[in-house]
C-alpha cells in the first residue's frame, strides 16, 4: 500500500491536475477503506467545520477508513515562535483571511495507523494569470491537535 507520505504524493497528482484546470480546489477527502477500495468524497455541504469533522468520522467508522487524505484551500501565516501568540490573537476577531502575512495553500491532512502528515502547497495569483502553485511540502506531525485530527476508529488490529 505504500507510506502515508506516497500516499499524499499520489493525491497531490490528481489535485494538480483538477486545479491547473479549474484555478481551485473544493474540499474532498481521499479514502481508503480496509477491503483496499478508493473513494473520492466531496466535503459535506454544512457550515460547521465541527458537524462536517462528526459527520466524516462516522462514515470513517461505519465504511471501515484505513487511511484518508483531506485536501482543501486555506489561508496560513508562517509564524516565528515568538509572532504565534499575536497570530493567535488575530484569529480572535478576525480570520487569517485578513491578516497581513497571510499565504493561500493548499492543504494536505493525511492519517492512517502510522500517524498523520501534513503536506501544503502555496498558491501563487497573479494579476491576469491563471493561479499557479509552489512546491509540495510534507511534515510527518509528531504531535497534533485540531477537528481533523484523529478522525480513524480504532481497528481490532492495533488494539491486541
Amino acid at each position: 500500500m505504500g507510506t502515508l507520505e506516497e500516499f499524499v504524493k499520489e493525491v497531490d497528482s490528481v489535485v494538480m491536475v483538477i486545479f491547473h484546470q479549474t484555478g481551485e480546489i473544493l474540499p474532498m477527502w481521499h479514502t481508503v477503506h480496509a477491503n483496499g477500495e478508493i473513494k473520492i468524497l466531496p466535503n459535506p455541504s454544512v457550515i460547521s467545520k465541527s458537524l462536517v469533522s462528526k459527520i466524516m468520522r462516522k462514515w470513517f467508522a461505519i465504511n471501515e477508513v484505513v487511511r484518508y487524505v483531506y485536501v482543501n484551500e486555506e489561508w496560513s501565516v508562517m509564524a516565528k515562535t515568538e509572532d504565534v501568540s499575536s497570530v493567535k490573537d488575530h484569529c480572535e476577531t478576525q480570520s487569517l483571511e485578513f491578516h497581513p502575512d497571510r499565504v493561500e495553500i493548499l492543504m494536505y491532512s493525511a492519517e492512517d495507523d502510522s500517524g498523520q502528515v501534513t503536506a501544503s502547497r502555496q498558491i501563487i495569483r497573479e494579476d491576469g494569470k491563471l493561479p499557479a502553485l509552489g512546491e509540495l511540502e510534507i511534515t510527518r506531525a509528531s504531535v497534533s491537535e485540531g477537528r481533523f485530527v484523529g478522525m480513524l476508529a480504532p481497528r481490532a488490529s492495533a488494539m491486541q
